[in-house]
């Protein structure tokens, strides 16, 4: 029954759109003098901009098309739009929406598009020019072609982003993504629907993984890493290179690498033939994890990849004969035996720094309060017993 249904409606309305406007000068929008109809657009006509026309109030194009020629200017107040659109030209607007139309029309920006408020439910939409906006909110799947460019303050939705360009932001990224060329972000990347990257991902900031990540590609990220949800490193040239820490409440598997500076935390699974190599681990033995309180499958791999090995933190080798614990800790640790004379301890950090405390005698050892230092793994010291080792030290809270 539908394509009697369309036949019925078709000649109903193609003859409201076969009468199409066209700006004659620059102008307001709402001027009639700007319109070759002298008259004002209304919601269902077909509008060409070829001049420079300001929106000063609201406007909604319902099942109407508009088209900025690559000579035209569209700037000023929102518009909701549910019909064809092309731009060539300039568009600088505080809102933009794109609706679905009668026909889910084509919608293509060639030319240069700035919003605050970029809202995209019009499904196959396509950017080969540049878009520019404090927020894109996507509903419905669309595409950032090779030659696009995407900058956003916020970019979320379940509408999957389909990117062959380049996308930049610096904020939150919350968007469902397929990405096969290049995302550089600052700020928070979060990953709440089932995505894949054969690309590059760029991350200055944390990453959360909310739901499955399928990733072919390069991922680097200058933060932190927390996975909720499934990480599937899809085959060997997937990897991930982490500045700060990983902390898995989720699963792990595959057979691509990553790569951790800081500490790994496991309360999940890690699986499959993937390798993890934490570069600064605080444990001599496999699984090498700072915290493994969860399960890891016996075909992962331990820092055979040699885009990532271990270098440890600067100072002396420890050798396992001073005794500190619990590890991991929340704050509060005790040593094993140390020289009466020794009242202060030295503490390094993953970056090198050096942080001097007092210490408490605890019987034939040390009580050291360590509540105030912010998580990770440090190096221990005793100062002024150099005979004693270096002690490994992980904050937890």
């Amino acid at each position: 029954m539908r394509p009697i249904l369309l036949a019925v409606l078709l000649p109903a309305t193609v003859p409201l759109f076969a009468q199409p406007i066209s700006s004659v000068a620059d102008g307001d929008w709402n001027d009639p003098a700007t319109w070759d109809c002298t008259c004002v657009p209304d919601g269902i006509v077909s509008v060409t901009v070829a001049h420079t026309v300001t929106l000063t109030v609201p406007d909604t194009l319902t099942d109407g098309d508009l088209y900025v020629q690559g000579d035209g200017q569209l700037f000023g107040t929102s518009l909701l739009l549910g019909g064809i659109f092309y731009n060539f030209g300039e568009i600088s607007l505080q809102a933009l929406e794109l609706r679905p139309g009668l026909l889910q029309p084509d919608a293509v920006n060639f030319g240069t598009l700035a919003a605050i408020r970029l809202g995209l439910q019009r499904a196959g939409f396509t950017n080969v020019g540049a878009i520019t906006a404090d927020s894109i909110r996507t509903d419905v799947a669309w595409e950032n072609a090779p030659v696009g460019s995407v900058s956003a303050g916020w970019l979320a939705g379940p509408g999957q982003l389909d990117n062959r360009g380049s996308v930049t932001g610096s904020g939150e990224f919350a968007a469902r993504f397929r990405n096969d060329s290049t995302i550089t972000w600052s700020g928070l990347f979060r990953a709440p629907y089932t995505s894949s990257n054969l690309g590059n991902i760029a991350v200055v900031g944390d990453l959360r993984i909310e739901s499955l990540l399928i990733d072919s590609g390069l991922i680097l990220v200058e933060g932190d890493v927390r996975l909720d949800g499934d990480l599937w490193m899809a085959d060997d040239s997937a990897y991930l290179s982490i500045a700060g820490d990983l902390r898995i409440q989720g699963l792990l598997r595959g057979a691509g690498s990553v790569c951790i500076t800081d500490s790994t935390i496991n309360l999940g699974v890690i699986t499959d033939s993937v390798d993890v190599c934490d570069r600064s681990a605080t444990t001599g033995t496999p699984p090498f994890l700072d915290v493994q309180l969860g399960v890891v499958g016996p075909a992962v791999t331990w820092c055979t990849d040699p885009r990532c090995q271990p270098v440890g933190i600067e100072g002396p080798a420890p050798v396992g004969s001073w005794k500190v614990w619990p590890i991991p800790s929340a704050g509060h640790v005790w040593t094993g035996p140390v020289p009466r004379s020794v009242r202060e301890v030295v503490l390094t950090d993953a970056t090198g720094r050096s942080i001097h405390l007092s210490a408490t005698r605890s019987g034939e050892g040390l009580y050291l309060d360590l509540s105030d230092l912010a998580p990770g793994p440090y190096l221990l010291r005793a100062v002024g017993a150099p005979a004693l080792p270096v002690a490994r030290v992980l904050l937890m809270r």
